[in-house]
């Protein structure tokens, strides 16, 4: 499994899991609960659905975890969940 970490430009930090090899994988988006951050209990998952032949995606809401932004304001952690769907499903079917 190869774990990459990202921040997009709007200061949101991610993790990106994908199996081993070259062939595409569908993607599985994970989101956290509100009030935590990805590292609670989303690598257990995203681990196991990884290593189930899925790429996954955890991140954090701006102002929770290692995202920027004012911390533990739910509004724009709403508009975050909004904003990362619509980019993936700009991107071509979602596989990986």
């Amino acid at each position: 499994m190869k774990i990459t970490d990202h921040k997009l430009s709007e200061g949101i930090a991610l993790t990106f899991r994908v199996p081993e090899g070259n062939i595409k994988h569908p993607l599985i988006i994970l989101c956290h609960g509100f009030l935590r951050y990805q590292e609670c209990s989303a690598p257990l998952l995203a681990n196991a659905f990884t290593e189930a032949g899925f790429a996954t995606i955890t991140f954090d809401y701006r102002g929770f975890g290692e995202s920027d932004g004012e911390r533990g304001r739910l509004v724009p952690a709403i508009a975050d969940r909004r904003y990362y769907f619509s980019y993936q499903l700009g991107r071509k079917a979602g596989m990986y």
